[in-house]
């Protein structure tokens, strides 16, 4: 605690761990400079497993408080080019993992902000995460691998048999502007039997950059984007922040952004037979969203969306969708629409939230965050009393609102801000 790790520009891990350790607390350190900030991945415990060693457990109860990891540095090879492979601001596995109040900013370096490859019982909490590198994400949360993707036999894994559950993330500003996806609650890739389960993602804050490089141009595809095996996601009281995201065509609708992008993709077994009726993960199911914000007011040039339910054949295959109260307002895009790809999925209830038509209205907000502000104003993204989203929601369990305001019973407003 209360300490400053300088890696002066260097290959240095800030923490790292080549065993089992329990009850580490991370409070008021200041990293810089590093390579990566800190690095616990489960493959350490793995390998001491599978050479026989006794003892070897998950990490357990590792908090990181009110620090800070600020610029992770490339490896430069001898014809003086650039990688960030393997370099993170965090790259954790744990159970009862703790992460509040803390700034993470990659500052373009490395690949992910912070990616967890497991986790069970975790809160992420009034944090900042920002810039990330090209093509990776600000925030990427996956599951425990299961099997052995290139014999077909178990690991022996830490985190074998388990899901990543019972995650908690609220109260946090992520900024992107490299990247199609910002936030990643998703398996790996579609070869990867990982599962995730029992996950709210709440008052968060997604805002979307225009990258530094003028030639890149927009970049940012998604505020929050979720793929494959994970049962019972909430997203709730969420605002989404558009502004200077890109056009994509290929992957889910062509052309568009979208605040929240949906889809169950088919799990493509890498051997055949599969071993194990284990290396099969279940479909998608309980995906709920209620009282989020997607907004942009700058000019767009294709489609703005706040749900992509995608493009993938085995979205047919999810269950038990619910999307209610929500509010998206793109005035200046080409085509704003409230959602897409809705056929494809079965059993989706789908009501109070605005129409097509009305994404383009104006719901009267108080006002509507600068570009170069990070945190948003309580009267940000806030209806005023005769907007049209006022009092046109259903009865959902949400019972507060972006700023923790106490929603009454009765009478309920769309968006993630109380009129």
């Amino acid at each position: 605690m209360n300490i400053e790790l300088d890696g002066k520009n260097g290959n240095m891990f800030a923490f790292s761990s080549n065993g089992s350790i329990d009850q580490v607390l991370i409070y008021q350190v200041n990293i810089h400079d590093v390579g990566t900030g800190i690095m616990m991945t489960q493959d350490i415990l793995s390998t001491w497993l599978r050479n026989g060693a006794a003892n070897i457990h998950m990490w357990d109860q590792f908090a990181v408080v009110d620090s800070r990891i600020n610029k992770i540095v490339n490896a430069i090879n001898a014809n003086g080019i650039e990688n960030g492979s393997g370099r993170y601001g965090i790259f954790l596995s744990g159970t009862r993992y703790t992460l509040m109040g803390s700034t993470i900013d990659n500052v373009h370096g490395g690949e992910h902000t912070m990616r967890n490859p497991y986790l069970d019982r975790a809160v992420i909490g009034s944090n900042y995460m920002a810039r990330n590198n090209y093509s990776k994400h600000t925030w990427t949360l996956r599951g425990a691998d299961q099997d052995d993707s290139l014999t077909g036999t178990l690991k022996k894994v830490v985190g074998a048999g388990m899901s990543t559950q019972r995650v908690l993330t609220a109260d946090n500003t992520f900024f992107n502007d490299k990247s199609a996806w910002t936030v990643h609650i998703a398996p790996t890739d579609t070869e990867q039997n990982e599962r995730l389960r029992d996950i709210i993602f709440e008052r968060n804050y997604i805002k979307a950059g225009l990258s530094t490089v003028a030639s890149d141009g927009p970049l940012v595809q998604f505020g929050l984007i979720t793929l494959g095996s994970v049962t019972n996601l909430t997203v709730r009281n969420n605002i989404v922040n558009l502004n200077h995201a890109m056009s994509f065509a290929g992957g889910f609708s062509a052309n568009g952004f979208s605040g929240v992008g949906v889809e169950d993709r088919n799990f493509v077994a890498p051997f055949t037979p599969i071993p194990d009726p284990r290396a099969r993960p279940p479909m998608s199911t309980g995906f709920r969203a209620y009282h989020n914000t997607v907004f942009r007011n700058d000019v767009a040039s294709s489609t703005t969306r706040a749900f992509d339910f995608g493009n993938d054949p085995a979205i047919a295959n999810a269950d038990n969708y619910t999307i209610k109260n929500n509010l998206v307002y793109a005035p200046l895009a080409t085509q704003s629409v409230f959602a897409s790809n809705l056929a494809s999925i079965p059993n989706l209830v789908m009501t109070n939230n605005n129409s097509n038509a009305q994404t383009k209205i104006d719901p009267l907000f108080v006002s509507i965050p600068a570009d170069s502000v990070d945190q948003l104003s309580t009267t940000d993204l806030k209806i005023a009393p005769g907007s049209y989203a006022a009092g046109l929601g259903g009865a959902v369990p949400v019972f507060e609102d972006f700023f923790v305001t106490l929603r009454t019973t009765g009478v309920t407003d769309l968006g993630a801000v109380l009129k």
